[in-house]
């Protein structure tokens, strides 16, 4: 059995690009994915990016650009160290991401050029 994701949204922030120990490039992500049929209604989802596709991330995407994702989900769960509570996520483990949209204005007007 395969653990395929696919997911159509908007990011609710801009990606952050930090870097594992192992240097590593890793940047997660927050899209919002409208529900059909709903109106306003959407499904948020946490996503993460490694290497040259979080490097492309961190680089071309802002908070409302439109992304297609495709990933695995992925199942976290631990003990908080504070309350003691089990606590769990999922989150998707991108192995595409396609940009959607363009840049709005002032982010194309705000990147140079080479000349």
């Amino acid at each position: 059995m395969t653990n395929i994701w696919i997911g159509v949204g908007r990011l609710t922030r801009d990606p952050e690009l930090r870097y594992a120990e192992s240097g590593k490039a890793v940047a997660p992500m927050r899209i919002a994915v409208p529900r059909p049929g709903e109106g306003d209604n959407a499904d948020f989802f946490d996503v993460v990016a490694f290497g040259q596709l979080a490097e492309a991330c961190a680089t071309h995407l802002t908070k409302g650009r439109q992304v297609l994702i495709e990933g695995a989900l992925r199942h976290q769960s631990w003990t908080d160290s504070e309350s003691g509570e089990r606590r769990s996520r999922v989150e998707v483990l991108a192995n595409r991401v396609q940009f959607l949209d363009a840049p709005r204005r002032e982010e194309s007007e705000a990147t140079p050029t080479a000349a």
